[in-house]
């Protein structure tokens, strides 16, 4: 199935910036993130973040910034970013309105094809 989807230019230019950094085209990029929050549905049974991770997570972001980073720290970082993200998202959850009048343009697009 085919969709067409019109992303604000600040978000085209980071996405587009994001596929050169890591050597693929926004496409998958688009891809990945579509397939991620489709199998992310259900949150985490048990939330675990503290101070410390959060104190963790900004260390190794300035270490990430500074291109001092390590592939290890790399992989740390992703898993606080997941769980603090899993964390704000049931304290706060984002709000979803133009979550939903995007599905809805593509249902529209749908149907029209």
């Amino acid at each position: 199935m085919k969709y067409e989807v019109v992303l604000p230019d600040e978000i085209d230019e980071r996405l587009a910036a994001q596929a050169t950094a890591c050597g693929r085209d926004v496409v998958h990029l688009i891809q990945i993130a579509v397939e991620r929050f489709v199998d992310d549905v259900s949150p985490p049974v048990h939330l675990e973040w503290s101070p410390e991770m959060r104190q963790r997570r900004t260390e190794l972001i300035d270490k990430d910034i500074g291109g001092t980073i390590t592939p290890s720290e790399l992989l740390e970082l992703a898993d606080l970013d997941q769980k603090g993200n899993a964390y704000y998202d049931t304290v706060a959850a984002p709000p979803m309105d133009k979550a939903r009048s995007l599905h809805q343009k593509l249902l529209q697009f749908r149907g029209q094809q």
